[in-house]
């Protein structure tokens, strides 16, 4: 026998797994041909102040645990650290503008329009393909790219370190967005098919 992390997953019930299934089904028949290339998948992230971490990979070599510096040894955690929400939308080809969500702003279908699709997506609508929600799989966070891959890139270049300000922080988002090569993206966004099997293969259930 082997030991094996638990991990965290969104939510599913029989009704989910049913239309996880039913949609997925759809989808790939949708986009056989690969035009998923011209997909616009979007989605949010809060990033913190504080230092990524890995717990499972990050380690430090050492004879003696009473050996390592404390400044490298712990990361500093507060208990309701400062943050930023960020907007973003990829492409196989493409990547937008990031938006910074205002502090304190209540996102809901009238503020996303006026904040995000409006001065992003308006303008090059006639050259993307967009999924409606009667058309996406519900709770399936594990089908868009930007959550199963992107944002975890993103994540280490942008918050290696603890940030001191909301300025320190846009800045480094902004520096490592640009910073990802268009490649990664593409392979993120190639991924999406072979989710849709993956996803079908387990009748709807977890696929991560």
């Amino acid at each position: 026998m082997k030991s094996y992390k638990r991990k965290n997953a969104h939510h599913l019930n029989d009704s989910i797994y049913r239309k996880r299934l039913k949609r997925c089904i759809q989808l790939k028949a949708r986009f056989a041909s690969g035009t998923e290339d011209q997909i616009l998948f979007s989605d949010e992230k809060l990033f913190t102040f504080e230092e990524a971490s890995n717990r499972q990979n990050d380690r430090i070599l050492a004879s003696r645990s009473q050996d390592i510096p404390v400044s490298i040894k712990y990361i500093d955690r507060v208990q309701k650290p400062l943050s930023l929400m960020v907007w973003a939308g990829v492409s196989a080809d493409s990547r937008t503008n990031l938006i910074f969500v205002p502090q304190g702003m209540k996102i809901n279908s009238q503020t996303y329009r006026e904040l995000v699709l409006e001065p992003e997506i308006a303008s090059a609508e006639q050259n993307i393909d967009f999924i409606s929600k009667d058309e996406w799989s519900p709770s399936s966070p594990d089908l868009n790219p930007l959550h199963y891959s992107v944002w975890a890139n993103l994540e280490r270049r942008a918050c290696a370190k603890s940030h001191k300000s909301l300025e320190s922080l846009k800045v480094s988002v902004l520096s490592g967005w640009q910073k990802i090569p268009r490649e990664e993206l593409r392979k993120a966004v190639h991924q999406f098919r072979s989710r849709l099997t993956s996803v079908i293969h387990k009748k709807g259930g977890y696929i991560e």
